[in-house]
């Protein structure tokens, strides 16, 4: 397992591949793109709509959308608020990171409120519940899981 001196480098070209990406396609009105005529042609069909869903809900995004969506940021489940500026952002996903002894009903209003708050698509919300030894959520609602040989 990395030390985090040896995690710096890695969130560092992660975050200037990021920002790449991000400056890599403008989708702003009146910025043209290399290669494209600045004049619209009057020749060319209309867009069609997308009949996948997922083709339309990225259709519906500018670049930058586009791209927080291929992130699923981890949030301490110590400090679950600090998801919210995350859903704002407009990542792809959260994922619930630790150990809780908090409700069921505790830990779903967090997922709903992060929800509502992301700009996108649907938020994807994930957490390491395996059963056996490894269950991290144990508060009430949260059943004991049998271990995979079970």
């Amino acid at each position: 397992m990395p030390t985090t001196g040896q995690r710096a480098p890695v969130w560092t070209s992660l975050l200037a591949l990021c920002l790449l990406l991000s400056a890599c396609g403008s989708d702003r009105p009146g910025t043209p793109r290399a290669g494209a005529s600045s004049t619209p042609s009057s020749s060319s069909p209309a867009p069609a709509t997308p009949a996948d869903p997922v083709d339309a809900a990225l259709a519906g995004l500018d670049r930058r959308a586009q791209v927080a969506q291929l992130f699923v940021a981890g949030v301490p489940l110590e400090d679950l608020d600090g998801g919210d500026a995350l859903a704002e952002s407009g990542v792809g996903g959260l994922f619930m990171a630790g150990r809780s002894t908090a409700p069921a009903t505790e830990l779903a209003a967090t997922a709903q409120r992060w929800q509502s708050l992301s700009p996108g698509p649907g938020l994807w919300v994930g957490v390491d519940q395996e059963g056996g030894d490894v269950q991290t959520l144990q508060g009430p609602g949260f059943e004991r899981l049998p271990s995979a040989l079970e």
